[in-house]
């Protein structure tokens, strides 16, 4: 919050009603435009931004269950986003999955999937809200309907690790 009321020009926040985990203590420091990896790993690099995040660390302890090492990175920020650390992940794993509790189109996944396309070529797979109308409802059963529960982005890395190749990292 301390840094919203520092910076100039508009911010926004994204709230929900889902009671999830701290993922940081109070004497966290927030910069913008820098992500954190929260879990180090080697086979798949969930991408999380706000609650999604608490969501990819479960998905990571999903996959732990099948020997699969997910890297967890924390991007608090969309603009400006931290493409070195996308980069940086990435170049370890070969393949990412992103979430957000938001439309795919033109979103978070959608600004990983650019930095990724243009500096490190990996597949990729987004979860979030398809292009389609939302019905109302409450928050766990949306998340299910729409397939953004810790479950689906662990079966969204289980598929993407079956297509990832050689990394080459560009500029």
């Amino acid at each position: 919050m301390q840094a919203a009321i520092e910076v100039e020009g508009p911010v926004y926040f994204r709230i929900t009603r889902y009671t999830l985990p701290a993922i940081f203590g109070p004497d966290h420091k927030f910069e913008w435009g820098k992500g954190v990896i929260l879990r180090k790993g080697r086979d798949v690099s969930l991408f999380g931004t706000g609650m999604m995040t608490s969501f990819c660390l479960e998905a990571a302890k999903l996959l732990a269950n099948d020997s699969i090492d997910a890297e967890v990175v924390h991007l608090a920020s969309i603009k400006p986003i931290d493409s070195e650390l996308i980069v940086d992940s990435v170049s370890r794993t070969g393949c990412a999955v992103t979430a957000e509790n938001a439309t795919i189109i033109g979103g978070f996944g959608a600004a990983v999937s650019e930095v990724l396309g243009e500096r490190c070529p990996v597949p990729v797979q987004r979860i979030g809200v398809r292009d389609r109308w939302v019905d109302s409802g409450g928050t766990k059963e949306l998340f299910t309907h729409h397939g953004m529960q810790p479950e689906d982005i662990a079966n969204a890395a289980r598929k993407v690790i079956t297509t990832r190749h050689e990394v080459k990292v560009r500029g």
